[in-house]
Order: C-alpha cells, then structure tokens, then sequence
C-alpha cells in the first residue's frame, strides 16, 4: 500500500472522532493532516502554509490527536493562546508569574505578582498558589498551550522546584521535579513568521540600569561585547551570593519584610543579566549592544544557533505553521533547520479569487527623499480610490506616522475624503481601533499598525502606498540587512526584502477573513513590482501571486 494512502487512513473521517470540536473537515484539513504526519514519518520537521481561513489550529491539533501521544502548542501572545484553547478543549495552559498573584502576606497591603515575590515560596506546592497550580495541570495533561515568550524561558529550566514535606522530619524541603514541557512528542509553533522574532526577543538581555545601581554594580558604559563578558565574569558571584544569603533569611522569619522581598526580586534580576552575559558565545552569531532609555540591550542579530536548543529541542516532531511562511529555504536558514530536514506542506485558500482581488497601481515609486510634490500624487490616488467606494470602510496601511499624518493633512483639497478620515497616534492607537470597529460606516482608517492582529471583515478596500520595508534607521535592522555570510552571500538583504513582503501579504488578509467576506487591496508604491516578481517572489505565497493584477483606474 502507498504510504501517503496508509497513513491518509489513518486520519478519520470527522474531526468529531478525534474528539474536537468541529463536526466535519473543511477543504483540504484531512489531507493537511495526512501531509504532516508523512513529513514526521520521514524524520523532517514540516512547515504548513496555510492561508487565512484554512483552519491551522485545527490541522495542528487532528495532527497530535492521530499521534496520540503529548504535545505542546505556541501562540504568538497571551490573547492567541486562549483562540487556541477554543479548540483544543482538553488541554492545559500556563503563562508567566506577572500573570499570577502571589499568596505571601504582605505587611503594607500590597498585592505582589509571583514574578515581584520570592519565588518559589511554600506555597510552591500541589494546591497552592495559582502560578505552580498550572503546572501541575500542565504536567498531567497530553496537550499544553503556551505563548512563545514564557515557552522558551519556562522549557529551558531544569525542573519545576516546588515544596513538600518531609514525612520523616516533618520539616518543609525544596524538590526539582520534572519540567513539564520538555520531552513532548509534538511540538506545534503557530504564526511563523514572527518565530524567529521571538526567539530573539527570548535571547535578548535587558539591563536596567537603576536595578544595578541600587545594588552598587557599575555598569561598564560601553557598547562592547567583550567588556560586558569582564564584566559579567567580574559580578557574578558575589551578587549569586548575595542572593543565596538574603533567601537563607527569608526561611527564618514568617513573614519577610517587603523592602527584603525587593532586594531579592533586584538581586535575582541582576543574576541572570550577569549570567546571561556570561554564556554568550560571539563566535555563534554576532550580538547587538546598545543603549535604551533605562539602561543597555544585548541582543543577537540572528536565532539560526539558538533555535534548536530555545525550542525546537522540546519535541520529537516540530510542526511550523502560518499563512505567510515565505520562502521556505530562507526561512528554515533563519531558525537553523538543515536543507534535509524539512518539508512543506501547502494548504489551497478556499476564498474564492473574485473577493479578494489584490490590484498593483504604479502611482509612484516610493523612496527615502520623496518630494512633498512627488507624495501629493498618493494624496490623489486615496482620493479616487475612496471615490469608488463612497458607501465602504477602508484602511490606509501608512507604513509609518508620517506618511500618515501627510495623508490626512493634504485630504484637504478634498473635503468627500477629509470627512471620512479617520487618523490616531501611538498612544491611542486603542481607543480609534475600537471605534472604527463600532462604527464603520464609510470612515477610512489611516494607519501604520494593522498590518496584523485584527479581524476587520467589514472593510471593503484597503490601501498600501508604500511598501513596509523595514526602518534602516534602526540600528538593529541596520546590522541584519548588512550582514553577509562568510561566503559572501546578502542573506541580510534578503531577509529585509522578505519582512516586507511578508508585511503586505499580511496587510492583504486584514478584510477578508472568511469565504464571504469582500475586500479589494490596491497596492500604489511603484517599488512592489519589482519586490513581487524578481527581488523576493518565493516570499509571497501562491494563494497571493494567483489574486494580484493590474489596476486600470478608467476601468
């Protein structure tokens, strides 16, 4: 028998006998699932495109319960994770201690978080505070959720410490108790685009500079690796002492004194920054140093060295999945997968190609420098486009607040559009969203921040002046585009053009999210033509290339 076929029957005929909460499989869901445990079967980590619509965190979840056996699924924030538990109705999740209130008495009143208190405390137990509670469902079930930022910090330690009593002395002692995540046999990373995004911000040190100070730990004062590395060597074990001194005196005493509860809180912080430091290894991946306002960032440029031992380590089988995976060969270099060891899996879109048209209209093309006169020309393309849709909400994706605020302040010489105009800033980017989203009617939202995470199925046109390529002026997106492999290759460059890409295609799936909805996209920066078919074509998925035309505005 052929393989595919075989392992095609073992994958049910309805989601329901799999015990999920869908009475039937949506187009090419079954054979998705088929596609996937083959790619596991040939020992390969599988990639699943799969466009808006499509069902993922279905797919993912047929995936594990054919399996049979445990896994762990990745959301890309705390308000994903719970999207995912809609399905997924018997698994467990767990989220970090600032989410968690912790049950220490504290003598002024305040109300600590687990991550502000000494933890663990004895209420490190089975049936104690909230934080540990969740683990221990965790370690008990066949199916986690987890968000990526506590998954790659929670799966690196060695265990989870909790507290028990000895029966023999009846004295309270600290056990190391298995870590609940690792050694899963399914591992499913949802929204991959933005993975290895995560797995850097998961590798990044922050160093508040008031924390050290308050400690009396000079900071070295300079952007160079190297001195931090002394520097780190030179601190490490005096505050690690420290901190084992002061959580000695906390076990004499019933009842800690909040100012001691917050030297620990500084001295542990300070801890790991300094042991941290003390493991980065520059000859791996190169590192960014630089100043914030309240202090200093380490931060890797690339995730390709850390991504197997941040994550990928955490499952016998690794599923990657999102509707805008890009070009897979670069995107499997960025987190560190060899050429022979993975595959990909498409998914069709569904959505029918006639409600959601994607039109490229040349008006000009965007570049640093662009004139006020030269931009004027976006004005009067906002203009008609908004005079074809006088009765349907629409979004100007802006790229950045000033090409916004220059859209909305030249509406003017048109005073149709000026009174549908709808514009916000980054303080209440919120409150404009949420009452765009109440109250629609004809408004057109300019912004800069919608390129994902919302689901505006009432919009009836979008426009994109200006392709999103990444901010140069950003020193960290500076370093990545320059950098170049040891055999000369730009893969920084490419990796620049592929964030843009991804970012339209990402901008196009805001308004139309099921396979009723309408939307048209018009793309008018005369840079994407040549972004779409020669600098970075394998980066916009097939569902996308089969939707973009032409625009003729006498059409």
């Amino acid at each position: 028998m052929d393989s595919m076929v075989r392992i095609t029957e073992l994958v049910p005929e309805s989601p329901t006998d799999l015990g999920l909460p869908h009475g039937s499989w949506w187009p090419h869901q079954r054979e998705a699932v088929a596609a996937t445990l083959s790619g596991f079967e040939q020992g390969r980590k599988v990639l699943v495109s799969a466009p808006t619509g499509s069902g993922k965190t279905l797919i993912g979840s047929a995936v594990a319960r054919v399996q049979g056996g445990t896994s762990m699924f990745l959301a890309h924030t705390i308000y994903l994770q719970r999207q995912q538990l809609r399905t997924l109705l018997q698994a467990a999740t767990a989220t970090g201690r600032a989410n968690h209130t912790c049950l220490l008495p504290d003598p002024f009143g305040q109300e600590l978080t687990a991550a502000e208190a000494p933890c663990p405390c004895h209420f490190a137990r089975e049936g104690g505070c909230g934080y540990y509670n969740q683990l221990f469902a965790c370690a008990d079930a066949d199916e986690v959720v987890l968000n990526y930022a506590y998954a790659v910090r929670v799966c690196k330690a060695h265990g989870m410490k909790v507290t028990t009593i000895d029966p023999t002395t009846n004295q309270e002692v600290s056990l190391l108790l298995p870590n609940p995540f690792k050694g899963r046999d399914l591992l499913v990373c949802d929204e991959a685009h933005l993975l290895e995004r995560a797995l850097i911000d998961a590798d990044t040190i922050d160093v508040h500079r008031r924390t050290f100070d308050q400690l009396q730990v000079p900071l070295p004062g300079t952007t160079e690796l190297g001195a931090w590395k002394e520097w780190a060597k030179l601190w490490v074990t005096p505050v690690a002492n420290r901190v084992t001194g002061l959580l000695k005196s906390f076990r004499a005493v019933e009842h800690p004194h909040r100012d001691d509860i917050r030297e620990a809180r500084r001295l542990q912080s300070a801890y790991s920054v300094l042991d941290e430091v003390l493991q980065i290894n520059p000859q791996d991946v190169p590192y960014y140093v630089g100043r914030t306002p309240s202090g200093y960032q380490v931060r890797p440029l690339w995730a390709w060295e850390t991504a197997h031992n941040l994550l990928f380590k955490y499952g016998r089988d690794v599923m990657i999945m999102s509707a805008t995976v890009g070009d897979p060969h670069l995107t499997t270099r960025l987190l560190g997968i060899e050429p022979d060891d993975w595959t990909l899996v498409e998914v069709p879109s569904t959505f029918p190609l006639e409600n959601r048209p994607v039109f490229y209209w040349p008006v000009m093309k965007m570049k640093h420098g662009n004139t006020d006169e030269e931009k004027m020309q976006q004005v009067h393309a906002l203009a008609h486009l908004a005079s074809k849709f006088p009765t349907s909400a629409g979004v100007v994706h802006c790229c950045s607040y000033t090409l916004g605020r220059f859209l909305y302040d030249n509406a003017h010489r048109y005073p149709d559009l000026q009174s549908r105009l709808v514009i916000h800033t980054a303080t209440d980017r919120e409150s404009v969203f949420a009452d765009f989203e109440h109250n629609p009617s004809n408004r057109v939202l300019i912004t800069p921040a919608a390129t994902t995470g919302v689901d505006w199925g009432f919009v009836g046109w979008q426009m994109i002046p200006k392709v999103p390529f990444p901010d140069l002026s950003d020193d960290i997106v500076r370093l990545r585009y320059e950098y170049q492999t040891e055999e000369g290759e730009p893969i920084g460059k490419r990796v620049y053009l592929q964030e843009a890409a991804l970012a339209i295609v990402q901008a196009s799936g805001r308004c139309v999210r099921t396979p009723t909805d309408k939307g048209v996209t018009i793309i008018t920066d005369g840079a994407f033509w040549t972004l779409f078919q020669f600098t970075s074509p394998l980066s916009f998925p097939s569902w996308f290339r089969d939707a973009v035309t032409w625009y003729k505005p006498g059409g």
